[in-house]
């Protein structure tokens, strides 16, 4: 569904329209638009477009409130880190960084 301007002045709508975007995303690299200072109805906040909120017409409509764009870029996925079970880091996955193996047949001329 793509939001008015409307519904994303209003704080509990847009809420609701994050929340249910982004269980839509989940591990899918998206789009994503963060605006710093956003003035909805009752207080300035920051505000957050992902995935269809992000399209073009509420982007527009945001953007011409004159709030500042903080940040923008498109998602990556989480699949390739993983938890340690030895410590609360996140880790790169050791297959990652493996090299391929090298091959151990030689020609010789």
């Amino acid at each position: 569904m793509i939001p008015k301007l409307d519904d994303l002045k209003d704080r509990t709508k847009y809420k609701r329209l994050l929340k249910t975007e982004l269980q839509a995303v989940k591990a899918n690299p998206e789009v994503w638009v963060l605006f710093d200072k956003f003035q909805f109805n009752d207080k300035v906040a920051p505000l957050l477009l992902v995935g269809d909120m992000a399209s073009k017409v509420p982007f527009d409509a945001v953007k011409d409130t004159d709030a500042p764009i903080k940040g923008k870029g498109k998602s990556v996925t989480m699949h390739s880190r993983r938890k340690t079970a030895s410590s609360n880091l996140w880790t790169t996955s050791p297959r990652s960084s493996r090299r391929p193996p090298r091959s151990r047949s030689r020609c010789r001329s």
